[in-house]
């Protein structure tokens, strides 16, 4: 029994640092993936420092932290700051990654600011959604 029990411990340590080492090799092309993923559908341009990406801070789950986020519109006539937000962190089901709908459990943001405005055209800044 001890021996079974060294066995599974030595196994779950094995396979924790090797997803930490998997997760940490990717971190470079995933964060751009996930620039280039959050950009394209939005007239807005999303930008961040820094991003962790963690299996072991959700149970179930996946939680992704952004850190220094900024959103400023694409708009020709003026780059308008839309919101910054010091650390943003995201955490959603890990298995519905591969489905059409992604269940988010939290979002949670820290020192944020945002900036909502509409002209007296009534166009607003927030209108970023094509």
């Amino acid at each position: 029994m001890r021996k079974f029990l060294k066995f599974f411990l030595v196994l779950l340590v094995l396979f924790a640092g090797s997803i930490s080492i998997f997760l940490h090799i990717l971190k470079s092309g995933l964060n751009d993936f996930i620039k280039e993923t959050l950009n394209n559908p939005l007239e807005a341009t999303v930008d961040y420092q820094e991003t962790d990406i963690s299996l072991f801070k959700a149970y179930s789950g996946v939680s992704i932290t952004f850190r220094d986020l900024l959103v400023t519109t694409k708009s020709a006539e003026s780059r308008d700051m839309l919101t910054t937000v010091d650390r943003l962190s995201v955490t959603f089901e890990a298995l519905s990654i591969f489905s059409e709908e992604l269940t988010v459990h939290s979002l949670r943001g820290e020192r944020s600011r945002i900036t909502i405005e509409t002209d007296s055209a009534e166009n607003c800044n927030w209108d970023i959604l094509p």
